[in-house]
């Protein structure tokens, strides 16, 4: 009822149910995830896949203040050398 996909084969052997074994909870302690059988409510616990991020986000204050900084429009203040730096 509550299982979502991607939907996989219970390894029940009682159940065997094709596609059947879908994710139930995501973000449990331990960083895993539970997966739930619709038709025989089997369990299991899988690891999800350690992190490995390069992305760094810039909000819209961020991409503002470096904007300002190419145009020759931001203020001198304490903070427009931390600005400079940022946009080269």
């Amino acid at each position: 009822m509550f299982e979502r996909g991607p939907f996989k084969k219970c390894p029940n052997v009682v159940c065997k149910g094709e596609d059947t074994l879908g994710i139930l909870v995501t973000g449990t302690p331990g960083n895993t995830f539970t997966r739930r059988c619709t038709q025989c409510r089997h369990m299991e616990l899988e690891f999800l896949p350690a992190l490995d991020k390069k992305v760094v986000y810039l909000d819209q204050f961020a991409v503002s203040e470096m904007w300002k900084v190419q145009n020759g429009t931001r203020r001198q203040d304490a903070l427009t050398p931390f600005w400079q730096e940022t946009h080269k």
